[in-house]
């Protein structure tokens, strides 16, 4: 029983919240009308509240050190047509497929950056989200790689 965000529900409270200072912790389940309840996939969620919200940069945390090639090592810099290619040619499979899916929507819904770490080590994360780019091991994805060329945004 998997669910989608509906484009439709009001992320005014998520606002209203985030402007006060406050760190919304948002339960990744769904309900249809009648009430029955759906799994729905945290990036996904992540994905869609990101570009819902207008966020610029979106921290995806997982269980390795963003995405990986078919040697494990970590993948520096994504776009969407690289991406694209990882699954395609069976490289990305079962999660980081729904991953790079979420990203991918993430970007195509205005985010402009989306940051892979590895969740496990909270420093890690710390300094993805402290905006650190130059000693978090991670996988950044945007929308294509020549647009960001001499960025160190």
């Amino acid at each position: 029983m998997v669910g989608t965000p509906l484009k439709t529900a009001s992320v005014d409270l998520i606002e209203t919240l985030c402007r006060a200072g406050y760190v919304p912790v948002i339960a990744c389940v769904g309900a249809s009308k009648n009430g029955k309840l759906f799994n729905v996939n945290a990036d996904t969620l992540a994905a869609d509240l990101a570009a819902r919200l207008g966020a610029a940069r979106l921290v995806i945390a997982g269980a390795t050190p963003g995405v990986l090639d078919e040697k494990g090592d970590t993948i520096e810099a994504l776009d969407l047509a690289s991406a694209a290619a990882l699954i395609s040619s069976g490289v990305a499979s079962a999660g980081m497929i729904a991953k790079l899916t979420a990203c991918r929507d993430a970007i195509n819904g205005g985010v402009e950056e989306v940051l892979m770490v590895e969740g496990k080590q909270g420093a890690v994360l710390a300094r993805a989200l402290e905006g650190s780019r130059t000693d978090v091991p991670a996988t950044r994805m945007v929308a294509a790689l020549e647009a960001r060329a001499g960025s160190n945004r």
